[in-house]
C-alpha cells in the first residue's frame, strides 16, 4: 500500500508541475516577444522536474507486486468502476494529469501559430529594412553609363 500512496503523492507533484507548465505556456501566448526565451527555459526546467517524477513512479512500479494493475490505472486503460479505492485514487490522479496535458497540447498549437506569425513579421521587417538600405545605397553608387560605341573605336 505504501507504493500506492507514494505514487499518488508523485502524481500530485506532477500535477502541480504540469499546471505550472500550462500557466507558462499561456503566458507565452500573450507576453512580449522578448520574454519568450526566458519562458521557454522555465518550461524546460518544469519538464525536467516532471520527468523526474515519472522516473520515481517507474521505480515504484518496478518494486510493486501490483505493477500491472498500477500501469493500467496510470495509463487510463483500467475500468474505473472495477478498481478498488486505492487504485481508483491512482486512476483519478493520473487522469487529472492527462486532462491538463490535453489542454497544453491545444495551447501548444496556438503557441506555434504565434511564433510562426512573429517569425513572419520579423522577416518582413528585415526585408523592408533591406529594401530601404538598398534604395539609399543606390543613390550613392555611380550610375552605369552606356558607351556602346567606345568598344568599336578602341
Amino acid at each position: 500500500m505504501t507504493h500506492l500512496h507514494a505514487i499518488i503523492q508523485l502524481l500530485s507533484q506532477k500535477r502541480r508541475l504540469v499546471l505550472d507548465f500550462e500557466a507558462t505556456t499561456q503566458e507565452m501566448l500573450s507576453c512580449p516577444i522578448e520574454q519568450i526565451e526566458a519562458l521557454l527555459s522555465e518550461r524546460g526546467r518544469l519538464i525536467m522536474e516532471a520527468d523526474g517524477t515519472d522516473d520515481a513512479i517507474e521505480l515504484l512500479l518496478d518494486q510493486s507486486d501490483r505493477s500491472g494493475a498500477l500501469k493500467d490505472a496510470l495509463s487510463g486503460r483500467a475500468n474505473r468502476g472495477a478498481l478498488d479505492t486505492d487504485l481508483g485514487a491512482v486512476y483519478d490522479a493520473a487522469a487529472a494529469v492527462r486532462a491538463i496535458i490535453s489542454r497544453i497540447l491545444e495551447a501548444e498549437l496556438q503557441l506555434t501559430y504565434r511564433l510562426e506569425s512573429e517569425q513572419a513579421r520579423l522577416l518582413d521587417s528585415i526585408k523592408d529594412t533591406n529594401r530601404g538600405l538598398s534604395a539609399r545605397a543606390a543613390r550613392f553608387s555611380p550610375a552605369p553609363t552606356r558607351r556602346s560605341g567606345q568598344i568599336a573605336k578602341a
